[in-house]
């Protein structure tokens, strides 16, 4: 009972702490700083226990440890509405901060499997404008949505340089939004809902090379409560592969590269045509490289990118204005310093460049075409590995 709710509340602090950090869709780049660094590469090359999702199967290649970090979200973004409402609407922007929390750790080994376990906030979205979409309502002008995330993975090594691992992936979303409503949201308007889904990942490791390929089930989810009326439709989680490739082309420096399918398309909420019902949104194929110098004994530097067109298209643009997930190329630097044989402390910036889309109508008619939203994001992480 005590370990049921310990998991329960730090999922309702990971939620919590998404409400608007839509980055690849609605996940981010990375879990902590160091993935943030390498902007979001790494399936192939651990470096703590953060990689519990990413890669269940690098749990072998790690000693206890546990690992902690809080991200600062910076996100600014605007909404024009459509020309059919006239001078009735003025442009909407919103720059509101956001701290999206992470922990997560290796226990040890029992049996021969390693084990791990972490708990992130993971995913969300949203907006909160100062002037409504739509003329003379009240609302339709704010939306929160953020998902915490508790993975319990067990790896085992196979010899001659395999790994495996899998585990359960627990999903704790909520929601709040007066979206196509005349009534601003107030505390009491928000929504809960669970999902489950599985993680499974491999790596191989020889001197130098190292692969690395994992999958994430689609999390399905409960449907709202609340909010039946404006989503029919479980807002599940989509299933996911990434596959990557690590080098280290001196004992000092290492590149990464990897790819990440989304198949945003598979779940009928995400996918579905806004006349449909759905938010309209395609699958990503996102690219990421990343790369790791080892300046000294005590000092790494890292550096990353990371490229996925929007999942949103001009089709969309106005069923998703209060969700404008449209960032679409970051950029990352971050380091890590060694304070002592048990601690290390990392910091990253990353930056998202803007990105802007414009209704076409084909979807939504007269009263979504000609919608636009824009947006650009910086963020800041800063965090801490202990060695035990």
């Amino acid at each position: 009972m005590c370990i049921r709710s310990v998991a329960s509340l730090a999922l309702f602090l990971a939620a919590m702490g998404g409400g608007v950090h839509a980055t690849e869709g609605v996940n981010l780049i990375g879990m902590g700083p160091i993935q943030k660094s390498l902007g979001g590469a790494g399936v192939a090359s651990v470096k703590n226990s953060s990689w519990v999702l990413l890669n269940p199967a690098s749990l072998t290649e790690l000693d206890r440890q546990f690992s902690s970090s809080m991200h600062l979200l910076m996100p600014t973004r605007s909404l024009d509405s459509s020309p059919a409402f006239g001078s009735l609407t003025d442009k909407s922007t919103d720059d509101s901060v956001y701290l999206i929390p992470t922990f997560s750790a290796k226990l040890g080994e029992w049996l021969g499997v390693h084990w791990g376990v972490g708990f992130f906030g993971s995913s969300g979205m949203g907006t909160d404008y100062d002037n409504a979409r739509i003329p003379y309502f009240g609302g339709d002008s704010s939306a929160q949505y953020g998902v915490g995330k508790l993975v319990l993975a067990g790896a085992v090594d196979l010899g001659d340089g395999w790994s495996v691992g899998a585990g359960p992936v627990v999903v704790l979303s909520r929601i709040r939004t007066d979206m196509f409503d005349g009534v601003a949201p107030s505390a009491d308007d928000w929504d809960y809902a669970w999902g489950i889904g599985y993680s499974v990942g491999v790596l191989k490791r020889w001197d130098r090379l190292s692969i690395g390929l994992s999958y994430l089930s689609e999390q399905r989810q409960e449907v709202w409560d609340k909010y039946t009326d404006l989503m029919h439709k479980p807002l599940s989680l989509p299933e996911q592969v990434q596959v990557g490739i690590s080098y280290a082309v001196t004992e000092s420096l290492e590149v990464m590269l990897d790819y990440r399918f989304v198949h945003w398309s598979g779940v009928p909420q995400w996918g579905d045509e806004p006349n449909a019902g759905g938010f309209g949104w395609d699958d990503q194929h996102c690219v990421k490289l990343g790369v790791e110098w080892e300046a000294n004994e005590d000092l790494t530097l890292r550096a990353g990118v990371s490229y996925g067109k929007s999942p949103i298209d001009s089709s969309a643009v106005f069923a998703n204005g209060l969700f404008p997930a449209i960032m679409e190329t970051h950029v990352a630097l971050g380091f890590t310093y060694r304070w002592s044989e048990k601690l290390d402390l990392h910091a990253t910036y990353v930056h998202a460049f803007y990105n802007s889309l414009t209704d076409d109508g084909s979807q939504m008619g007269g009263m979504g075409k000609g919608t636009s939203f824009s947006m650009y994001q910086n963020g800041v992480s800063a965090g801490m590995t202990y060695h035990f």
